[in-house]
Formats: C-alpha cells, structure tokens, sequence
C-alpha cells in the first residue's frame, strides 16, 4: 500500500503525540488533586475541556480557509510551548502548580486547533479503500504508544514527573518539526469565490459557515450514533468502575486477591492490549469474508454495545474479561468504518468545518458519562444493563438511516445524470 507523505507524517505523528501525551496528561488529574484538591480539580479539567471545543470551531474554519499546514504548524508550536510551561512550572524545589493548568489548558486549546486539519490531511489525499486500512493503522498505533506511555508514567510518576515532562516537551518538538518542515498543503480548491473585501465581522462569519454543517441531516444523525456509542466507552470509567468497587466480591487469582478497583485496572489493560494485538489481524479477516463496511459497522456496534450492557450487571471475573474481549472486538470493527463514513459524508470545500463540528459528541459522551454515574444508582445494575443495550440499538438504527439515505442520494444522481 503506498501512502500519501502526508499519510505517513499522520501516522507517526499519531504514534508521538498519544505516546507523548501519556507519560504526564492523564496524571495530572493526580497532579491537580494533590495540589488543589479533587472539587477545584474537576472545574480545572472543565474548564479545559471548553477550551478544546471553542478552538476547534476555530481550526476547522481557518483550516478550510487557509490551508491545514498553517493551522497544523501553529497548533504543533503552541502544543510544544504548552509542555514548556508544564515543564517550567515543576523544576524541583520551585514547583509552581498554577502552570500545570495554564499548561493543560493551551494543550487542550492545540488540541482543538489541531484535530479538523489533521483528519482533513488524510481524507484530501486517500480513496475510501486505502482511507479505511490508514484507520485501523492509526488506531493500533494509537492503543500501541499510550499503553506504553501510561505505564512508564505509571512507575515514573511520583518521582521523576519533571523528567517526564522534559520527554513529553522533546517529544512535542520533534511534531512541531514534522509538520513545519515535512508536511506539504493539500486543501482543496474552494469552488466559493473569495470576497472582494475583508469580512466586516469575521466570527460572526465564521459561525454562520458552521450553521450550514448543522443542517446537514446526515451529519446531524452521524453526530447522535457517535455520541451514544462513545458514551457507552466512557461508562467503563464511570458507573461500571463504581459498581465493580461496591459490588464485586474479591476473589483469590494465582494466590492474589483481586478487589474491585482491581479488576477495572485489568478490564481497561485487557481492552488496550487486545486493541494493539488483533486490530490488524481482524482487519485481514474482515477483507478475507468480504465484509461490507455497512455490515461491519453493525456487527462491530452490536458487540460493543452487547458487552458494556453485560458488564453493567455481571459479577464474575472470567464472565467480564469475557465480554470485555467481546467489546474490544466490536471497537476494533466499528471504530474505523465510522471514521470513513465521516469522511465520505463531509464536502470536500467545508471537510475541516465538519471535522470540527464531530468533535462536539465528544464533548458531549463525556457527559453521557457523568450522566450514567448518577443515572446509574437510580436504575441500579439491570436498568443500566437495559439503558446501554438500548444506547446500541438506536446507534445501529441511525447509521442504518445514513446508509439508506446515502444511497436514496446517490440514484436520485445517477437518474438526474441518465435523464439528462
């Protein structure tokens, strides 16, 4: 398979930025909690969160507008000098906690600049074909760096943070490098003219530019099947992982007793290896039993959704490694063919505007995830057993409604095409 250069900046960008990325973010929940504590830690993350949404408005329009290199080259230096302020902010003996948000928060902020562009670098330069095998490719990679970045950080955490945080930064600046020096421009000629005069009001434009995205009722329906399926994800760090403390009877493994927080930590390595080990693998069987991605989609969707109604309410170890190996298959085969079907329902001349607006359901399933937490001691086990089996079932319906709605569009096509 011969790849597109820009292709193969993506991948190993991929492959850097989640590895990077996890040897100091997901710790500094632990960072924020130890030195504000856990009620001002949580409106820190939120606060972070937001900037990740607004910004990302901001990188799909300028993207579609100026070009994604220029938008991929500013977010990777801001990204890197965000790490710089992580890094200035914990020199031992002159710690400043203050600068870990600032730090995360312009993270998040790159992070929203950065993301429209780069799923539009690949769409502009792949067939669906080759798209859809640079997906499964990148989400290994993915799953591959940050489980090895969440465990050296995991050891090194307590004592070498600082260390950690001067890695992340290099790590940071060899990305900055690859974009401003490897990357070449690939958007697409706009079909629109260019307005003789500057824009009076240039936000009110470009909001207004998304108002169109937001009445595509194809992308509106992509937009709920992805919320509900990526809400399912984050349940396992919400109410199963509450239940599974409360409710799951410790029992004895090789001589080891295993509680119920420790049986989350297994669950969510389980799910990570099983992810770098067979996505390739159950890619080659997909294509070896002609699998439509249509099918595939579904499939991959009703296992998913299968496994995290069972783990709502099961209470056995073997039963949960179980069906989480089930989940982890369905991810693997719902995952890429949803990021393909994306790319084919947005246009060519506003594709970094509709990569921007997809970022809102997941925004929106980390909701869903605090929602289940509380949801969840109301409705207890076998409530939320049926509520994520439900979550699945509406998810399989819209993307039906997609599919038979791409094809009513593509005949009522070909019959304008004959009869003309």
């Amino acid at each position: 398979m011969k790849l597109h250069r820009n292709v193969k900046i993506r991948l190993v960008f991929s492959f850097l930025q989640l590895g990077g990325s996890s040897l100091v973010i997901p710790f500094l929940a632990i960072y924020f909690a130890e030195h504000f504590g856990a009620g001002i830690a949580g409106v820190l993350f939120i606060v972070t969160v937001f900037g990740s949404i607004i910004f990302s408005f901001y990188g799909g329009y300028y993207s579609d507008r100026f070009g994604r290199k220029n938008i991929l080259v500013f977010a990777s230096l801001l990204r890197f000098l965000s790490i710089l302020i992580l890094v200035a902010g914990n020199i031992p003996g002159h710690e400043i906690p203050i600068l870990a948000f600032v730090s995360l928060l312009f993270v998040n902020i790159s992070v929203g600049f950065q993301m429209p562009p780069l799923e539009a670098t690949v769409v502009d330069v792949t067939t669906s074909e080759v798209r859809k095998k640079v997906y499964n490719l990148s989400y290994w990679l993915a799953n591959f760096s940050s489980i090895f970045g969440i465990l050296l950080g995991a050891f090194l955490y307590e004592d070498y943070f600082f260390e950690l945080s001067i890695c992340a930064a290099t790590v940071n600046l060899i990305m900055f490098l690859l974009m401003k020096f490897f990357l070449v421009e690939t958007k697409p000629a706009s079909k629109q003219k260019p307005p003789v005069k500057p824009a009076k009001f240039p936000l009110k434009n470009m909001f207004s530019s998304y108002g169109l995205v937001f009445k595509d009722s194809l992308f509106l329906k992509f937009v709920a099947a992805g919320l509900l399926t990526l809400g399912l994800e984050k349940q396992l760090g919400k109410f199963i992982a509450v239940r599974l403390e409360e409710d799951f009877e410790p029992v004895t493994v090789f001589g080891q007793s295993i509680q119920g927080v420790e049986v989350f930590g297994i669950l969510n390595t389980e799910n990570s290896i099983l992810i770098v080990l067979f996505t390739l693998v159950i890619a080659r069987l997909i294509k070896k039993f002609d699998l439509s991605d249509r099918m595939q989609l579904y499939i991959g969707t009703l296992l998913f959704a299968g496994g995290f109604a069972v783990l709502a309410f099961a209470s056995n170890l073997w039963v949960l490694m179980a069906f989480t190996f089930l989940l982890s298959v369905g991810e693997i085969m719902y995952v890429p063919v949803k990021r393909l079907l994306l790319s084919e329902i947005a246009p060519n001349e506003s594709r970094s505007r509709y990569m921007a607006a997809n970022t809102l359901h997941t925004r929106g399933a980390s909701v869903l995830g605090g929602l289940g937490l509380s949801v969840g001691f109301l409705l207890h086990s076998w409530g939320m057993a049926i509520v994520y089996a439900l979550m699945g079932a509406v998810s399989i319906y819209l993307f039906k409604r997609i599919y038979d709605q791409k094809r009513e569009v593509h005949q009522e096509k070909n019959d304008v095409r004959m009869n003309g």
